[in-house]
C-alpha cells in the first residue's frame, strides 16, 4: 500500500479510510479478526488515520476498539441493502446521489447534496477504501446473493471515484460467467490488488489479462499481525453438551 500513500495522501494531514468486507459485530470470529487485523495494518501505515467500517451493523454509530495500547473510535457507516430504501445510508439513495454528482459535477451542487445527506458527506470525504471481502468471499462458491451484495458495495465506492485497494484475500474460483464478468469489472478498476495465496494470483491474472499493469501483488494474510490474547482459564460444562457429567478446566 506504499504506492497509494505516497501519491495520493501527501497533502492530507488526517487520512480517512473506509473498510469494506469486514465487521466487528457479525458473530463470526474469523471476520472480526480480519476487521481488527485490517485496522491494525492501516494504522501501522497511517497512525492518525480515521477509519470507517462500511459493512458493519445496521445503524450509523461509533464504537471503541482497543488496538495494542490505543483506544480507537471507529465509525460504523453500513451501506444498507434492506427494504427501507429511504434510509440515508441505503445503497439506492447513495447510488442516486452518485449519478447526480456525475451528471452535475460542480462544487455548489456537491455542497447542496451533502447538506441533505450526512452519510454521503462522510463517504465523499474518504481518501481511500480498502476491501477484504470476508477473506474468502470474492467468489460465487457461496452463492450469487453474497457475491452480488459485495459487488454492489465495491461498485458504489468506484462510482464516487474512490481509490479501491483490495487487501490480501482469496479470489475465485468463479463457476458462473456473470460472476467472472462482475469480478473483472471490479478488479480492472481497483488501484491495487493484494492476494494471500498464489492460486488466487492466477485467477486474477486470468481475469485481467493484459490489464494487469503490475498491480497484482502477493501479501501474507493480515491476521498474522493480530496481537496475542492473554491466557485465561476456560470452563466447559459437560452437562450443557451431553446432558450430564462434570466440569473440565483447561489451563
Amino acid at each position: 500500500m506504499r504506492e497509494v500513500s505516497e501519491n495520493s495522501f501527501a497533502v492530507h494531514k488526517s487520512v480517512k479510510i473506509g473498510l469494506l468486507g469486514a465487521a466487528l459485530d457479525t458473530g463470526n470470529m474469523g471476520v472480526s479478526a480480519l476487521a481488527e487485523s485490517a485496522i491494525k495494518c492501516i494504522l501501522q501505515r497511517w497512525p492518525e488515520a480515521e477509519i470507517t467500517l462500511l459493512d458493519s451493523g445496521r445503524v450509523v454509530r461509533e464504537e471503541k476498539l482497543r488496538i495494542g495500547d490505543k483506544i480507537l473510535c471507529i465509525k460504523k457507516l453500513p451501506i444498507r441493502l434492506c427494504r427501507n430504501i429511504f434510509l440515508e445510508n441505503h445503497f439506492i439513495v447513495l447510488c442516486f446521489y452518485g449519478f447526480l454528482l456525475r451528471l452535475f459535477n460542480g462544487e455548489r451542487f456537491s455542497h447542496f447534496c451533502i447538506r441533505r445527506n450526512a452519510s454521503l458527506k462522510h463517504i465523499l470525504q474518504l481518501n481511500m477504501v480498502a476491501d477484504i471481502t470476508g477473506g474468502d468471499s470474492f467468489s460465487d462458491i457461496y452463492g450469487m446473493r453474497r457475491f452480488v451484495l459485495g459487488f454492489l458495495r465495491k461498485w458504489l465506492v468506484l462510482l464516487f471515484n474512490k481509490d479501491l485497494v483490495m487487501l490480501p484475500q482469496t479470489y475465485g474460483p468463479f463457476k458462473r460467467r456473470l460472476a467472472r464478468a462482475m469480478a473483472r469489472h471490479i478488479l480492472n478498476r481497483a488501484k491495487l490488488i493484494y492476494s494471500r495465496d498464489k492460486a488466487s494470483i492466477k485467477h486474477v491474472n486470468a481475469l485481467l489479462g493484459k490489464n494487469n499493469n503490475g498491480k497484482v501483488r502477493f501479501a501474507p494474510d493480515v491476521a498474522f499481525i493480530l496481537d496475542a490474547q492473554s491466557h485465561h482459564i476456560l470452563i466447559l460444562n459437560h452437562r450443557q453438551i451431553y446432558g450430564h457429567g462434570t466440569r473440565l478446566s483447561l489451563a
